[in-house]
């Protein structure tokens, strides 16, 4: 029986990408969960580099140069988007083409045109697509997608996490509360990951308790510093040492800050892997995630006086609560896993051919 080959455009990904960009750990996630289900992956790459080794790769060229030795049933974009010639010729194949968006494209399309008009980002390439698919915390976005392109199909792909690449990283140190340093993780990239709220939070919790001596450190902080508002107006006003980083690896991150505590917060971007990265690792993470919210610690900006009892809550008992807390974040990776058997069959039906409309 001939194979059912699934290509996901993913472009080039390296070993030292990984932590770059969540959707390179989409993609390959999304490619080991479809092959155990019996499908056979190919990443479609544009150019030729040091890929990941364990996953085949396929550049269009070499394709079309041997079509015969495949059975394409499936071509989806990810993490790269390619010409409409290439899409509408595998349509003729009998390909199902789809883009699958892993971002919050109608918040960075917003941005882009209200603060960058001189930007082009062309990360919408429309013509010759069957189906839009995004994860379900980005539900917003399935209307706004679907007239973009054109296209009536639009549905939710389950997210998918898996611990794979972080086993080797180092697992939280219990250390007093009152020297715990707090570590943001936002990129600071947008209104909907910025570290700002977050920073003023731990403001407010260090005054309240000054017995606490532990450093702020932001990461991606050089980013903020580029704003003159925030360095002449936020930064004088802090009164808290903080250590203002670039970015850097989550292994690197985690050597320099063994007994952190991480306070997340995002705006319309319930699932972060990152979240789920610390809590799998024991690392103390107060997150904001409203899906998330039986799990772990949480917090939420409409209630910012409770925020502050929570963080100090969390600084003085975590060690008190690794059992319970480890349990959470095994209960939080099955639900997300790619071996749940819910997730694979949202996927299958997502795969399963349909009916002309």
């Amino acid at each position: 029986m001939m194979h059912q080959d699934i290509f996901l455009a993913t472009g080039l990904i390296e070993e030292g990408d990984l932590f770059n960009n969540g959707l390179h750990q989409n993609s390959l996630l999304v490619y080991s969960m479809l092959e155990q289900m019996g499908y056979r992956c190919y990443c479609i790459i544009e150019k030729t580099g040091d890929f990941v080794p364990g996953y085949r790769v396929l550049e269009p060229e070499t394709y079309l140069q041997s079509a015969t030795q495949y059975n394409p049933v499936a071509y989806i974009e990810m993490g790269l988007s390619l010409d409409v010639g290439w899409r509408s010729y595998l349509r003729r194949k009998g390909c199902r083409t789809i883009k699958l968006y892993f971002g919050n494209i109608l918040n960075i399309d917003t941005e882009t045109i209200c603060h960058t008009p001189e930007l082009n980002f062309p990360h919408h390439i429309t013509g010759s697509l069957d189906e839009i698919w995004t994860s379900p915390h980005y539900v917003m976005n399935l209307g706004y997608a679907a007239a973009l392109h054109g296209i009536q199909r639009a549905s939710l792909a389950p997210y998918i996490w898996d611990s794979t690449w972080i086993q080797s990283l180092n697992r939280w140190k219990p250390c007093p509360w009152t020297t715990t340093d707090i570590v943001i993780m936002e990129p600071n990239i947008s209104f909907q990951k910025c570290s700002l709220y977050p920073i003023l939070l731990v403001k407010a919790f260090a005054k309240k308790y000054p017995e606490w001596r532990g450093q702020l450190v932001v990461q991606n902080g050089d980013r903020l510093l580029m704003s003159r508002w925030f360095r002449e107006c936020v930064v004088p006003s802090l009164g808290l040492s903080v250590v203002w980083k670039g970015r850097q690896p989550l292994r690197e991150i985690l050597l320099e800050n063994p007994s952190a505590t991480f306070l997340s917060h995002q705006r319309t971007n319930d699932y972060n892997y990152l979240v789920l990265e610390l809590m799998h690792l024991g690392y103390p993470v107060l997150h904001n995630s409203s899906k998330w919210a039986p799990f772990g610690y949480t917090w939420s900006e409409n209630r910012f006086l409770e925020g502050i009892q929570t963080l100090r809550s969390v600084l003085e008992t975590h060690r008190d609560c690794v059992g319970t807390y480890r349990g959470h974040a095994s209960q939080l990776a099955w639900i997300h896993s790619p071996r749940n058997p819910v997730n694979r069959l949202g996927w299958n039906l997502l795969l399963k051919p349909k009916q002309a409309v």
